[in-house]
């Protein structure tokens, strides 16, 4: 979790406050410039929230998957495992997959995607947090 929050506020020009924990509770940008989807297969969309407030902030924008739908995800985005990264440009054409999205491979790849995203393609968030 300390690489992708620490990717996610590098490439979103976000700042973590003071102290320990402060890359735990980031806060959302209002405009990013690359968003990440976490799509949850979590039994319970309450585990995802409490691990969210109690854990890793994890600002960006969140989907759960019900438990009868999670086979047909698997197979519609062609998952192999959890977790699986996808990056995907506004155009919606996979550009990356998992193995350039983890560890020192992550933040080089979403600078990348950054800088061949216009800002204008990416909606501002509300003040929910969400797109």
């Amino acid at each position: 979790m300390p690489e992708l929050h620490s990717a996610y506020a590098a490439v979103n020009g976000l700042q973590a406050g003071p102290g320990e924990d402060a890359l735990r509770k980031l806060a959302p940008p209002e405009r990013p410039n690359v968003e990440f989807v976490f799509v949850s297969l979590d039994a319970k969309s309450g585990d995802v929230e409490a691990f969210r407030a109690q854990q890793w902030s994890m600002p960006w924008t969140h989907a759960i998957v019900r438990p009868e739908d999670t086979g047909g995800v698997w197979e519609r985005f062609g998952f192999m495992g959890i977790p699986m990264g996808v990056l995907v440009d506004e155009a919606g054409t996979i550009v990356a997959l998992s193995n350039d999205l983890r560890d020192h491979e992550l933040l080089p790849t979403l600078q990348q995607a950054a800088r061949a995203t216009p800002a204008a393609a990416i909606p501002a968030r509300t003040a929910a947090g969400r797109p």
